[in-house]
């Protein structure tokens, strides 16, 4: 296996590495939409299907769950396979499962059609966020490109608030999945022109049993926190799923410890800066997946606005994203990564806890209060996630790029997914609810859910300050690339 680190392709003319950043930020822009997309939308498929208020949470779990589950192995074949292939994949089938989406007519179809657009998100957003960084140079150039990264990224859940609504209001709620095809459509043809075809860095037999280990057990755990909301703890379908969780973990362990050519080298945890990067980053999720779904069903089950003025709402948000993506850039030589995760991870507690003030409020500075935590939210949010990233890919081999990128994004998208279920299973537990009518909160429940968020956020900031490392310079350096 090599182990030169990953500095950028020389060989690319600026030209062609406007193209691959236009792809990849693509790729990461639809994959992002889809994961807060159907938040507006809840209530009117709920209405349109039938759906019970907990049944419905499954149009945001299902992707989520798969996209977290499968992240690693995404990430494990683009280091393998190629990350061009890889990335090709991913958003072809991206592309053709959210066509199934917006033709689905039933509760099933719809669920199993996002299920497998999961997949297709997982197999494609490690191979992007690995493509960039090979492209890019090790230092203020990749800096440079992760904030654009990071901007489209976040710019992608905020587009995904706003323009949904507008689709649902305009169109249907099918209109959110269509709009992703000619976006797929540009990417692929992007990635064939501008991709180069990378020298493979990882040779030698592929790690199957691994790869099914990992993903299985990332599965099993994700089921398990989002049958909460349904079954509840103590059912026999949570408790079965965690200890698969365990058992399947424990598998992938001895597995990767004799395997001649592991999925992940169980090397790569015992890197600090990866390792607490991603807690940190599972931790501080919770906030804002939790706050906008908490804000989504206020602004529309209890203001009454339409999909289309509940996304208007959030639209500060994109300007916060863009704030806080930079601010990590510029800020990051200044200050050092510990400040400015711990400072940023502080500021979204804020945001989420203004959240919880919204209840309390009339019509008219409802709406405001929301605007504003939300804006606060993703400030503090897009900041520390940007942080992150720059660390977690800092001097690391060219064949670890990929399993690395996997693992910060699988952090995430398993931290939204564990912490939206329990949060949900809260609110949802004192709700007798049939199919179809709307899902209302109480006070106390809205800001339980929203004070919570605020404190795994103050909890993500402890992390931070004592376990990450003050400063980019010495991250190389303590990397075990052996």
């Amino acid at each position: 296996m090599s182990t030169v680190p990953a500095t950028g392709d020389p060989g690319l003319a600026p030209s062609a590495r406007t193209k691959v950043v236009t792809a990849v930020c693509l790729a990461q822009f639809a994959v992002v939409l889809d994961s807060f997309v159907g938040f507006v939308a809840l209530p009117s498929i709920q209405r349109d299907l039938g759906f019970s208020a907990a049944g419905v949470t499954w149009v945001i779990n299902s992707y989520i769950l798969v996209f977290g589950g499968f992240l690693v192995f995404g990430g494990r074949c683009a280091d393998v396979v190629g990350q061009r292939s890889t990335f090709l994949a991913g958003a072809w089938i991206f592309a053709v499962t959210s066509m199934m989406c917006g033709l689905s007519v039933t509760q099933l179809m719809l669920v199993g059609a996002r299920f497998a657009q999961g997949l297709g998100a997982a197999i494609m957003a490690p191979a992007a966020l690995a493509i960039l960084v090979r492209v890019f140079p090790d230092g203020p150039e990749r800096r440079r490109a992760l904030t654009l990264w990071g901007i489209v990224s976040g710019c992608g859940a905020t587009t995904g608030l706003v323009a949904g609504g507008l689709l649902v209001d305009l169109f249907s709620w099918a209109a959110i999945f269509f709009v992703n095809i000619p976006v797929c459509a540009v990417i692929v043809v992007l990635g064939r022109r501008a991709v180069p075809p990378f020298r493979l860095d990882r040779t030698g037999r592929f790690d199957v049993w691994g790869s099914v280990t990992i993903t299985s057990a990332l599965l099993s755990l994700v089921y398990a926190v989002i049958s909460v909301e349904s079954d509840g703890w103590t059912a026999l379908p949570t408790l079965g799923a965690f200890v698969l969780a365990v058992l399947l973990a424990t598998s992938f362990v001895l597995i990767e410890h004799r395997h001649p050519n592991p999925m992940i080298e169980l090397r790569m945890f015992r890197i600090r800066s990866l390792t607490v990067g991603n807690l940190t980053l599972f931790l501080l999720c919770g906030a804002p997946a939790c706050g906008i779904y908490v804000a989504t069903l206020y602004l529309q089950n209890v203001l009454l606005l339409s999909a289309a003025g509940t996304g208007l709402v959030f639209l500060p948000a994109s300007f916060a994203v863009f704030l806080g993506s930079v601010a990590a850039q510029r800020f990051i030589p200044l200050l050092g990564i510990r400040r400015i995760v711990a400072g940023a991870a502080l500021v979204t507690a804020a945001g989420s806890a203004m959240l919880g003030i919204a209840g309390d409020s009339s019509t008219d500075p409802g709406a405001s209060v929301v605007s504003c935590a939300v804006f606060v939210l993703y400030l503090g949010a897009s900041c520390v996630s940007i942080a992150l990233r720059v660390l977690a890919t800092a001097g690391l081999a060219a064949g670890d790029v990929g399993v690395a990128s996997g693992m910060i994004n699988t952090a995430q998208q398993v931290g939204a997914a564990f912490w939206l279920a329990v949060f949900s299973s809260v609110a949802m537990h004192s709700i007798g609810q049939a199919a179809g009518e709307p899902i209302v909160l109480s006070t106390g429940t809205q800001q339980l859910v929203a004070w919570a968020g605020a404190g795994l956020a103050v909890l993500a900031a402890a992390v931070a300050v004592a376990a990450l490392p003050a400063r980019l310079g010495g991250v190389g350096a303590s990397r075990d690339h052996a």
